[in-house]
């Protein structure tokens, strides 16, 4: 039989957007696929919708922090940006382990000083072809081309 973990670590899940909907009703929201993911690891999860405004009072209400994808970009001038970034900060600065999933690496990006631009093709899913060197080859990532 397993032990029960007396004091599961608390990860914070920052949320910055919604699954979307015709998803939902299979697979939950954002928040739900990560405590589905990690449901066996022994943590305690708490969800903050920052895409709604709602924030913790800081870097320590959490053991750990996840922020989640969003249809949104990191560029854009959404309210609640400006006070994630400085979140994230704050959260670096306290040693607190941090993990973000798209949208959320991007913004960590951001906030950290990188810079992120909406890609001008748009919105894509996997890995697009490239265009590379002089001859202006095409490639695909994993493959070589001569």
């Amino acid at each position: 039989m397993a032990s029960q973990i007396e004091n599961p670590m608390l990860i914070g899940i920052l949320q910055t957007g919604q699954a979307p909907e015709a998803l939902r009703p299979v697979h939950g929201d954002y928040p739900d696929l990560f405590q589905r993911l990690l449901h066996d690891r022994g943590l305690d999860f708490r969800i903050w919708r920052v895409l709604d405004g709602e924030f913790p009072a800081g870097p320590h209400d959490a053991e750990g922090w996840i922020i989640t994808g969003s249809r949104c970009g990191v560029y854009e001038g959404h309210p609640w940006i400006p006070p994630l970034e400085t979140l994230i900060r704050q959260i670096r600065d306290a040693g607190v382990p941090l993990v973000g999933i798209c949208f959320g690496h991007q913004i960590v990006a951001q906030a950290l000083g990188g810079r992120v631009e909406k890609h001008p093709g748009g919105w894509t899913v996997g890995a697009p072809n490239t265009t590379g060197g002089e001859s202006g080859s095409r490639s695909t990532p994993g493959t070589r081309t001569r």
